[in-house]
């Protein structure tokens, strides 16, 4: 399938390289682009359209995986430079709405609603909202420093600013006077505090669709209170136990997110969470517990998500599909056959089928004579009808053909049926004949095409 993936790097991130190498592995056509790299379009006459820099409109692929749209703190001289996620993170928005509308997928595309930010504030209401064991927070919107505010907890605390990530950010604060100086670095509502639980590990278990697929612990460097791996932290494997399974799934469902790494920490035999990653970084789980994350999330996303051709080639399998196609012709013909003769065009003919899900979405007819081949009928459900795949079956199609060194495929269609005159003129059948009243009951001609191979 075409699978677009939009990122910050392709060579220099670890998620982003070995995912890339892994849909590959599998059969599937990969274009990246960078997230600053994309072009957004906008006319009357065009309406809306997103675009590679130098490729195709977005609505070509199958499917788009993001990583995150966080651009990481660049250090420069004695300067920090943060580019705020929000900024992004509305791209990340209008991608998802933009293939939702071609009938096409986002990885996480349901997050949105729940975050129209990403950010550990809406992050935190979400998770609080839903009643799950956050580790105590909370945020001031002011400048000032009320003693009836940051009093509530005890010192040493925690202070974050609310889009940072990877541990960047994040502070052990022993005196008021420093959050003072971190909301005039960050700004006015964007340093949240916690109650600092001291502990030297927390956890890091990966959700993908509905399943943990497995856990590790993260023990912070000798005398820091960080425990990411990519700030030098330990890892290693653990069993996930039920308890740290069941916290970790009901996280991923209070964000709606289908991929997630879930940080949980331990405190006094209590479970609190730290952080939902929507786009985790996984390097340091598969170096601990030799789980392939890019494996096991492609697994899950073509099974969820992408269609695949399969040829049909016996009677009883043919059968078994009987009453899932023949809703499809119902849905597709003005004038259907009838169950009985559809079961007949079945049994006589050939058939290709594309499934999604392990349900059939379109189908395709046709025999073969004397190195000719004839196309009988194209259906796809109505709901899939913008994603081309009427044009990739006949593309298979011809691909099986020549395989089998048949010489010519013929097609007949109504003379009205515009959109699929243009359909195969593209694919470059050219008309051989029109058959006055073909169709009698609509006394309609009938396009005779055909294509040398």
């Amino acid at each position: 399938m075409r699978i677009l993936f939009i990122g910050l790097s392709k060579s220099k991130i670890y998620e982003s390289k070995n995912t890339i190498k892994e849909l590959k592995k599998r059969g599937h056509r990969v274009n990246f682009v960078l997230w600053r790299e994309l072009v957004f379009s906008f006319s009357k006459k065009k309406g809306v359209t997103i675009r590679r820099k130098r490729g195709k409109d977005l609505k070509y692929y199958d499917f788009v995986i993001c990583r995150s749209p966080m651009p990481p703190t660049i250090k420069k001289g004695h300067f920090v430079k943060t580019l705020a996620m929000s900024r992004f993170y509305r791209h990340f928005y209008l991608v998802i709405d933009y293939m939702n509308f071609y009938k096409k997928h986002v990885l996480n595309e349901k997050v949105i609603k729940k975050l129209p930010y990403y950010d550990k504030l809406f992050q935190y209401y979400q998770l609080a909202k839903a009643k799950l064991p956050v580790v105590p927070s909370l945020l001031y919107t002011g400048k000032k420093i009320p003693s009836s505010v940051y009093e509530k907890f005890p010192y040493p605390y925690i202070a974050k600013c609310i889009q940072g990530s990877k541990g960047r950010d994040v502070y052990k604060i022993y005196h008021k006077e420093k959050i003072r100086k971190l909301i005039e670095k960050y700004g006015w509502g964007r340093v949240m505090i916690q109650k600092y639980l001291p502990t030297k590990e927390d956890y890091r278990i990966i959700v993908i669709g509905k399943k943990v697929i497995g856990g590790m612990k993260r023990v912070a460097p000798k005398g820091k209170f960080k425990t990411n791996f990519s700030l030098g932290g330990y890892v290693e494997k653990i069993k996930v136990s039920k308890d740290f399974r069941n916290l970790a799934l009901k996280a991923a469902k209070a964000l709606d997110a289908e991929f997630a790494g879930v940080d949980i920490i331990k405190y006094k035999n209590k479970l609190y969470i730290l952080e939902v990653n929507l786009f985790p970084g996984f390097q340091g789980f598969e170096q601990a517990t030799k789980i392939s994350v890019p494996r096991k999330l492609i697994s899950y996303i073509e099974k969820k998500y992408l269609w695949s051709l399969e040829e049909i080639k016996t009677k009883k399998d043919k059968l078994n599909l009987l009453n899932e196609l023949y809703q499809i012709e119902k849905e597709s013909f003005i004038a259907p056959f009838s169950k009985k003769n559809f079961k007949k065009e079945l049994i006589n003919k050939k058939l290709i089928t594309v499934k999604k899900e392990g349900k059939v979405i379109a189908y395709l007819t046709y025999k073969i004579e004397k190195r000719k081949a004839y196309i009988s009928k194209i259906a796809v459900k109505e709901k899939y009808r913008r994603q081309k795949i009427a044009s990739r079956l006949i593309k298979s199609l011809i691909k099986l053909l020549k395989e089998k060194r048949v010489k010519s495929v013929y097609v007949h269609i109504r003379e009205s049926n515009i959109p699929s005159e243009k359909l195969f003129k593209k694919l470059k059948f050219k008309i051989k004949k029109i058959k006055k009243k073909y169709y009698r009951k609509r006394k309609e001609n009938a396009i005779f095409m055909k294509l040398n191979l």
